[in-house]
C-alpha cells in the first residue's frame, strides 16, 4: 500500500537510486543515503494515523502514556510557547524546564492589532526564516506545528518520530478543539485559539497546497473574528524543495525526514498554484499579496501589493 496517495513509492533501493539520480539529479557515489531514505519510508509505513500520539498510546512516551499526563503535557506544551521567545535555532526548541525550551514569542513586543500573516511555500523554501523577520517587525507570534513538533517527547525517538506526533502537534497549535477526536478538558485551550481570541498579531507558515480546506477555511476562521489576512509565497521550485529537505535530513541526521515523494509529487507546486488562485479568484478574502523566491538563497521580490509584509526586505 502507498503510504501517500498519489505520490511514488521510494521503499527500495532500485526505486530510490532512480528517483535520486533522473528525477533530483544527484550525483550518488555511495549507497549510504539511499539506505537511510529506504529505511525511513520503511518504518513510517508500518504506522497508521490511527497509531500516532494523537489518537493512541502505542508509541506514546512512558512518562506522557496516559490521557490525563497528555493532556498535561499539551497544556504545557501551549504555555512554554505562549510565555517564551523564540530560539535564534527553532531546531534547538525542546519541552522544559531544563535548559532554553523555546517558545514562539517575537523578539520584539507583542502587538494586538489583528494582523495575520499567512505564509505558504514548500518544505525548505525557508518559511521559517521569513516568518521570524516579519514575526520580529510586527509583533506576532508564530503558530508553526513544528514548534509544538519538537516539544513532544516521541519526535526524535526514530525515523518516523516526526511523523507519529504529526496529528497532534498540528492539533495543539492550529486546530479546533475538536480535532483532538475526544473530550478536551475545560482549562486547555490551543495556541491559535488563545491568540484569536486576544486579537494578537500571528504568523502562520504552511505548506499551502490545499486551498478550500486549507487557506481558505483558515482565512475564513480568522477572518470571522475580525483578522487581516495577509497571504505571502516564498516560492520554490518542487525538485529545489526535494534537494533541499533531502539535505536538512542529511545535516540531521535523520531527525527531520519527509518524505521525498510527498515534497515532490504531493505538494509539487501547489502552494505557488494555489498563491494565484488566491488572488485571482479570492483577492477579498486578503488584505495584501506577496511572492518572493529563495531560489538562489537570496530573497528576491517578485509580486507585491501595499501592505505585504515583504516590504521589509525591498
Amino acid at each position: 500500500m502507498n503510504l501517500h496517495p498519489y505520490c511514488r513509492p521510494l521503499d527500495t533501493n532500485p526505486l530510490i537510486r532512480d528517483f535520486l539520480r533522473n528525477v533530483l539529479q544527484i550525483k550518488l557515489k555511495k549507497d549510504a543515503l539511499v539506505v537511510k531514505i529506504r529505511q525511513c519510508e520503511n518504518e513510517i509505513k508500518t504506522i497508521s494515523k490511527e497509531q500516532s500520539t494523537l489518537l493512541s498510546e502505542a508509541y506514546r512516551d512512558g512518562k506522557h502514556s496516559s490521557n490525563d499526563a497528555r493532556w498535561e503535557l499539551r497544556a504545557q506544551i501551549v504555555h512554554e510557547l505562549s510565555t517564551l521567545k523564540r530560539l535564534p535555532n527553532d531546531d534547538n526548541i525542546k519541552l522544559g524546564p531544563n535548559g532554553a525550551p523555546g517558545g514562539a514569542l517575537p523578539h520584539s513586543d507583542i502587538q494586538k492589532n489583528k494582523q495575520a500573516f499567512y505564509i505558504i511555500g514548500p518544505p525548505g523554501s525557508g518559511k521559517s526564516t521569513i516568518g521570524s523577520q516579519i514575526a520580529d517587525q510586527n509583533g506576532a507570534i508564530i503558530l508553526d506545528s513544528d514548534y509544538s513538533k519538537r516539544k513532544l517527547p516521541e519526535y526524535r525517538t526514530n525515523f518516523a518520530g516526526a511523523n507519529i506526533v504529526h496529528e497532534e502537534s498540528t492539533a495543539i497549535i492550529w486546530a479546533q478543539e475538536d480535532r483532538f477526536y475526544n473530550k478536551v478538558p475545560g482549562d486547555f485551550t490551543s495556541l491559535s485559539k488563545f491568540c484569536i481570541s486576544e486579537g494578537l498579531n500571528i504568523v502562520i507558515p504552511k505548506i499551502g497546497n490545499i486551498l478550500k480546506d486549507g487557506i481558505l477555511s483558515d482565512v475564513e476562521r480568522l477572518k470571522s473574528a475580525g483578522y487581516a489576512v495577509h497571504l505571502t509565497l516564498v516560492s520554490l521550485d518542487r525538485r529545489v524543495a526535494t534537494i533541499r529537505a533531502l539535505e536538512r535530513f542529511e545535516k540531521k541526521k535523520g531527525n527531520r525526514y519527509v518524505p521525498l515523494s510527498l515534497i515532490f509529487d504531493g505538494f509539487a507546486n501547489e502552494p505557488i498554484l494555489n498563491y494565484y488562485r488566491c488572488k485571482n479568484f479570492h483577492s477579498a478574502e486578503f488584505a495584501s499579496f506577496g511572492k518572493l523566491t529563495t531560489e538562489n538563497h537570496k530573497i528576491e521580490i517578485l509580486d507585491y501589493t501595499s501592505g505585504n509584509p515583504i516590504s521589509m526586505f525591498m
